[in-house]
């Protein structure tokens, strides 16, 4: 009898061993539209290479996520294995505590550093050295706009004619008067270049390579750049040349799906939105050229961060290495979602000559390839989200009310200075 049950012992010992061995490290990555999109498509790979590791996404919208991450991180909550963050919130996320310093060991990211294109690894960093987020993607901007609403117009629509139109932003407003029409002839224009004016002030501040502070840290969005930004955003209101519609709204989406709108000034990414939910209906009816005077502007990207209170670290690395560091994967989630690579090898495939049916067939990947190549990347400070509050603030004084920009850029700039501190 002695003997037997110290037979069961074991073999109880040897199942709880097998069990251990076989058992699974679960991570969860907290992530946003369209990037919670394209990295589900690659866990199957994911998978395949690390079965001892199973990765669930909890995704929301891109605000509630990073309102969650900032309450999160007040309250002392857990957060997830990974978080994802945009640019927008990086400064803010890198100044707090809390999250694991990548380029120390068992990390040693310095090893990716020449990898990946020097203004974003930069904006990863803490003011005093520290690795706190790591470079998933960037988002070169051009315009997009519908040619057959051009050609409707009596405009040119091909893509080398359009940005001769484009030569200036004068020519860009001009553009916009011819596409302001009624084609129901009830006396009330229908149809509008722009859905929000103010879009022209977010793309001109993202192609200068100023940020919202100087070295010193004061505040400059009263500088004469974002002035003239603001003018020509209140000239196209006060013309009556945009549908005075905001962004992300379900009015918004419907207009671009129905052509009511014609241009869209954003990053790369839009392609992916536009082909996959807001307006897949449109393939073959889109183009894109640089922006007007041949700016060049970084609209948006994205990073991964490790909390340094996570249960499960080195997988959550393992996770973030395979996004971030895999060419492979970086061009994966370009096909898929049209998140442009912040690896450089990954902006040297043979992908990037391809014609683009969503396009017309054409080569808008090389558009996009030019415009990461000259992009600016604008420093980020921990007070970025006062600044672009103030200034959405300005934008709406003037364009909803009619105030002089000048004043309302100088007002909030002061605003900016009394609570950055």
């Amino acid at each position: 009898m002695k003997k037997l049950s110290v037979f069961f012992v074991v073999v109880a010992l040897a199942i709880v061993l097998t069990g251990t061995a076989f058992a699974k490290t679960k991570i969860t990555v907290g992530a946003f539209p369209d990037a919670d999109r394209a990295m589900e498509l690659l866990l199957p790979q994911f998978h395949a290479e690390y079965p001892d590791i199973e990765v669930e996404i909890i995704s929301l919208g891109i605000d509630d996520h990073h309102t969650s991450i900032v309450n999160s991180i007040a309250a002392g909550a857990p957060l997830p294995d990974v978080v994802m963050v945009e640019v927008g919130w990086i400064a803010r996320i890198t100044s707090s505590a809390g999250f694991e310093d990548l380029l120390q060991p068992p990390y040693n990211a310095g090893q990716y550093k020449d990898m990946i294109i020097p203004f974003k690894w930069t904006q990863g960093l803490t003011t005093d050295g520290r690795l706190v987020a790591m470079p998933k993607d960037i988002a070169p901007a051009t315009v997009f706009y519908r040619k057959d609403i051009f050609e409707a117009a009596g405009l040119p629509s091909e893509p080398e004619e359009v940005q001769k139109l484009f030569s200036s932003w004068e020519g860009f407003v001009d553009v916009a008067r011819q596409l302001k029409r009624d084609t129901d002839g009830d006396g009330h224009p229908d149809h509008w270049m722009l859905a929000d004016a103010g879009e022209i002030v977010g793309i001109m501040r993202r192609a200068d390579s100023a940020g919202f502070f100087d070295e010193n840290g004061e505040p400059i969005i009263n500088r004469p750049y974002l002035v003239r930004a603001l003018t020509i955003a209140k000239q196209i209101r006060d013309e009556g040349l945009d549908a005075k519609i905001g962004a992300w709204s379900t009015e918004w989406t419907e207009a671009i799906a129905r052509g009511t709108t014609a241009v869209l000034m954003h990053g790369a990414w839009m392609g992916g939105h536009l082909q996959g939910w807001i307006a897949p209906d449109t393939a073959g009816l889109w183009r894109a050229v640089h922006l007007p005077e041949n700016m060049f502007a970084n609209d948006g990207g994205s990073f991964l961060c490790i909390p340094s209170d996570g249960k499960n670290k080195e997988a959550a690395w393992e996770f973030v290495k395979f996004i971030t560091t895999r060419k492979e994967s970086q061009l994966h989630m370009f096909q898929s979602s049209n998140i442009f690579p912040a690896i450089l090898a990954a902006q040297e495939d043979p992908i990037y000559d391809e014609e683009v049916a969503f396009f017309g067939g054409q080569q808008v990947y090389r558009l996009w390839i030019e415009a990461a190549r000259q992009a600016p990347g604008a420093p980020v400070n921990r007070f970025d989200a006062v600044a672009q509050e103030m200034l959405d603030q300005a934008v709406a004084e003037v364009l909803q009310e009619g105030a002089d920009p000048q004043t309302a850029l100088d007002n909030a700039n002061e605003q900016v200075r009394r609570r950055a501190r």
